[in-house]
């Protein structure tokens, strides 16, 4: 190559010519790259699964409101020890949330503001 030939301890390096596959080689090699394309996260026109974006506000606040919501409380904070305990019993959620798509990866993203009542009692 272009490289091996200007250093002079260039019959050290291993031969890097492509060679071909046959058989059950290219089988696997097949197999393997038809895998990736099917694995893929997000929708079938980004094959590439560059970057994809999907808001998803409504459904992530109804469910962060739901698990604050719930019917016993969401417990904020337990210290049986000493008799202190604090629930959350009204939550209200406002902001954003997307999910996203990129480079083949599913992430999050948000940005919430939670409005809350809660009860507790306080021992000690």
């Amino acid at each position: 190559t272009y490289w091996k030939r200007d250093i002079k301890d260039a019959h050290m390096l291993p031969d890097n010519t492509p060679q071909k596959l046959e058989g059950d080689a290219a089988v696997a090699v097949v197999d393997q790259s038809e895998e990736k394309r099917t694995v893929s996260v997000g929708s079938s026109w980004n094959a590439a699964g560059t970057w994809e974006e999907k808001d998803m506000s409504s459904q992530a606040r109804a469910e962060l409101e739901r698990i604050l919501d719930a019917s016993e409380g969401f417990v904020l904070l337990d210290n049986g020890d000493v008799g202190t305990r604090i629930c959350a019993c009204k939550a209200t959620v406002t902001g954003d949330s997307q999910a996203f798509n990129i480079r083949g990866k599913p992430r999050l993203g948000f940005e919430f503001k939670v409005k809350c009542s809660w009860k507790g009692t306080f021992e000690g």
